[in-house]
């Protein structure tokens, strides 16, 4: 009985200890250790979080017949997420409901419906942050086709600190910033956001939000990396032929399900994995703008003054569902100003 207590009051003073250190040195590699001996959570390389709408199963089949096989991985976890069951249309709810029971892919993010996409990548970033300990954060669009075996293959020699890695969009001072549809952070850039969840903020794009939360971190790496095809969807007949697919490129966008199964056949007959891991040049090298957003730079559709995000804020002007690329055209010029919208913020 004595060495049982004994060995529980040991057990006890190592874990204060390794807590306390945790709080004081408040490293990532410390935070892991605690997350991974205490708490449990899975240690894996990567999340994946496919952003996709209830309406868009075609592209989720898609994703899932293709890419998504690279997910099997034990150090790998993909999933779907989409807005809340109680916020789909009537029958929705069901058909995804059967749709989950089938797959078990599915996340339900606890966002309103709409152009709220800063809120999903924090609750994607905060989802992982509960349920793993990880390297890396990809989120991308469900239009996307990602190389994910030659991505997979890379990361381990990615180490650099701070990784904000996708297109950067550097054609308008002011506007320089990591596009949404394919979005990788490391870790402790990662928690850098979440340590300082109560201030950061939100304007309905993600991609712009994230380079305002960017802009507010030291020491930053950005990686602009030429193989996501930002332009893809203008290419698609010269894509297909190509034999080397995922030896080009690392990213497809305006993949849709027909594409994504074209591009597949491509990277199923390439027998090669000897991929090459480019180096990342200095960010002065890639882009001749600065480092900076300004929401007020940016062109009547996407000009939102930003709120806290723990305000929950909604931008009701942007309709229930984004249009996207295939939708674009359907709009026009018919769009609201919205430098005079001003967010709804719940009670």
């Amino acid at each position: 009985m004595k060495r049982k207590l004994l060995l529980i009051a040991i057990a006890f003073v190592f874990f204060e200890i390794l807590f306390l250190i945790l709080c004081v040195n408040n490293s990532l590699t410390f935070r892991n250790l605690f997350s991974t001996l205490i708490l449990g959570k899975k240690r894996v390389i990567l999340v994946v979080g496919v952003i996709s709408a209830p309406n868009l199963a075609h592209r989720r089949e898609g994703i899932r017949l293709t890419w998504m096989a690279f997910c099997k991985r034990p150090d790998v976890v993909c999933k779907f997420f989409l807005d809340s069951l109680n916020d789909m249309d009537q029958g929705m709810d069901k058909v995804i409901k059967d749709e989950n029971a089938k797959y078990g892919d599915i996340e339900y993010m606890a966002v309103p419906r709409g152009v709220n996409f800063a809120r999903r990548i924090l609750w994607i970033l905060e989802w992982a942050a509960k349920n793993y300990v990880f390297d890396f954060v990809l989120r991308v669009d469900d239009d996307m086709f990602v190389c994910l075996q030659r991505l997979i293959l890379e990361l381990p020699y990615r180490s650099e600190k701070r990784l904000y890695w996708g297109y950067v969009h550097c054609e308008k001072e002011g506007q320089v910033r990591v596009d949404e549809e394919f979005l990788l952070l490391s870790a402790d850039l990662v928690h850098e956001f979440l340590d300082k969840k109560d201030s950061l903020l939100c304007n309905p794009f993600g991609d712009i939000s994230v380079s305002m939360w960017v802009n507010n971190v030291d020491d930053v790496t950005y990686f602009n990396d030429k193989r996501i095809y930002h332009e893809a969807g203008l290419a698609k007949s010269s894509l297909v032929d190509d034999v080397s697919l995922c030896h080009n490129y690392l990213a497809l966008n305006s993949a849709y399900k027909k594409d994504t199964l074209l591009y597949w056949t491509k990277v199923q007959s390439e027998s090669r994995t000897n991929f090459e891991i480019p180096k990342i040049l200095p960010f002065e090298k890639t882009c001749n703008l600065a480092k900076h957003v300004d929401w007020k730079s940016f062109a009547i559709g996407h000009r939102f003054e930003p709120v806290r995000c723990m305000r929950k804020p909604t931008w009701k002007s942007l309709g229930k569902m984004y249009i996207g690329k295939q939708g674009a055209k359907a709009i026009d010029k018919n769009v609201l100003d919205p430098l005079g919208d001003k967010p709804v913020i719940p009670p």
